[in-house]
């Protein structure tokens, strides 16, 4: 992160969260964050319940998100919470109450941010392979505000990886009609900025991560081989067509 971005956060403590290490009981996969506290798991702002008059949040992912809500985020207040991921956002802070900035304002999340507003957030770690599926860290209630765009070096400090997806989400999010090689070049001559986003921890939310760690360390239970054929012998034999589906406290 470049000198002067992080002299914005120059004064401002960092919260120190009062919880022991719990080793991989303490990150989590979006399935798990979906099933525990609502919305998809897919989108970076997750809308986990809206009510019945209420708008469809403005990303489509999230379009069939339903009005129930989970015990835990009731319990919470959740409604919406963000799960940037590092490869996509390098400047997302990584460790709970540190501060940091995250890239968002393409398309239909331009108008986002444009107020102060508290969120939890869930950091997506980096994998160690293509195959493993991500995991992330609840680092805290973050404040999100949209400050100044990145400047021409700034995003000339960005790594080809992240210059070359945001070119692509740029593409797929605005239906720009040019090449993907003439948005790159309006990034390179600063025609184009990439929106960037100030988020700084206000507070740290102990008992919803004692909460999570906790159904996290529930053993999943599996059936036998030998159920699961009996189940399957049975559904054919009747004719049924079933569906998985996971419950959730509401």
């Amino acid at each position: 992160m470049p000198a002067q971005r992080r002299q914005a956060f120059a004064g401002i403590p960092q919260i120190c969260p009062n919880v022991g290490d719990v080793g991989e009981t303490g990150l989590f996969e979006r399935e798990f964050l979906k099933n525990t506290i609502g919305g998809t798991v897919q989108a970076l702002i997750v809308r986990s319940v809206y009510g019945t008059h209420d708008e469809p949040p403005v990303d489509s992912k999230l379009r069939s998100v339903s009005n129930s809500q989970t015990a835990l985020a009731k319990a919470r207040e959740i409604t919406t919470y963000l799960c940037p991921g590092l490869d996509h956002n390098p400047w997302c802070p990584s460790i709970p109450g540190e501060h940091g900035y995250m890239f968002v304002g393409l398309g239909r999340e331009k108008d986002t941010f444009l107020e102060p507003q508290n969120f939890n957030v869930f950091v997506g770690l980096l994998k160690n392979k293509s195959t493993e599926r991500r995991k992330y860290r609840y680092i805290g209630v973050y404040c999100a505000v949209r400050v100044a765009p990145l400047t021409v070096d700034e995003w000339a400090t960005l790594s080809d990886f992240v210059k070359g997806t945001y070119v692509s989400r740029t593409k797929e999010k605005t239906h720009d009609s040019r090449t993907l090689l003439q948005i790159r070049a309006a990034y390179d001559s600063g025609e184009l900025t990439v929106p960037c986003v100030k988020l700084e921890c206000v507070a740290y939310d102990e008992v919803l991560f004692t909460s999570l760690v906790a159904a996290n360390s529930k053993p999943i239970e599996k059936q036998s081989p030998a159920k699961r054929r009996r189940v399957s012998n049975a559904d054919s034999a009747h004719g049924s067509h079933r569906k998985r589906v996971t419950l959730v406290n509401s």
